[in-house]
């Protein structure tokens, strides 16, 4: 399920603005979110994701198997977020 509202950005500097976005469309002013990354690219988006979302819980998923989305589904429900 895909809930509303559903926002995507596609651009550059698109990750740097996740936090401000969130905010202003009212999904999370808190910034109480999970993201998800993968190999490659997933420690330079968690860089630069983590400082300006203080509240957000980072999930590193390693497989784009099913065995890693239901480890991914287990540890997400483990915790509150807005988005």
């Amino acid at each position: 399920m895909v809930g509303a509202p559903l926002v995507i950005d596609i651009r550059t500097g698109a990750v740097a603005g996740l936090a401000p976005l969130l905010a202003d469309r009212r999904i999370s002013s808190g910034g109480h979110v999970a993201i998800a990354v993968g190999p490659g690219q997933g420690e330079e988006i968690a860089a630069t994701v983590r400082p300006a979302l203080e509240n957000c819980e980072i999930f590193g998923v390693a497989d784009g198997d099913l065995a890693a989305a239901t480890d991914l589904a287990g540890r997400v429900r483990g915790g509150f977020y807005d988005a």
